[in-house]
């Protein structure tokens, strides 16, 4: 579609969180996570506040597609971001929740949930603000075996 870096599929987490990442999957100009989701690979990274600024530092691959499609209508479900933000308190700390849609897409649907500060959720087109109740759920699940 012309904007951001290109589509990719992770295998597993980037080492780094080091780019705004964007979704190149259709739908993803209107919704956080278009239809279709099959699994997601959870990705947490640190911030300003860690020796090792944006490095990986946990994961999980979800492969219950219920827990996975209860995800992504959460995300959804996000209240709208209007207007710029002045976030204090934001470390860049993140989780990124990489959406694989099946062996027919090209690319992951790459959502960017901010830990810190406004807590920010985007895909590089939609911008959200997380609650409490959805880092929670996110956090829950990293530790979950």
């Amino acid at each position: 579609n012309g904007t951001g870096p290109a589509a990719s599929v992770h295998a597993g987490c980037p080492g780094h969180d080091l780019h705004l990442l964007y979704s190149h999957t259709p739908g993803s100009h209107a919704t956080l996570v278009p239809p279709g989701a099959r699994q997601v690979l959870l990705c947490r990274y640190s911030g300003l506040n860690s020796p090792s600024l944006f490095s990986l530092t946990a994961h999980h691959l979800v492969t219950r597609l219920p827990t996975t499609q209860r995800l992504a209508i959460e995300l959804d479900a996000l209240k709208p971001v209007i207007g710029a933000q002045a976030c204090r308190s934001d470390d860049g700390s993140a989780i990124i929740a990489f959406f694989r849609h099946g062996r027919e897409r090209k690319s992951d649907d790459p959502v960017t949930v901010g830990l810190s500060g406004c807590a920010l959720v985007t895909n590089g087109h939609v911008n959200r603000e997380a609650g409490a109740k959805l880092l929670g759920q996110l956090e829950a699940l990293m530790r979950s075996p």
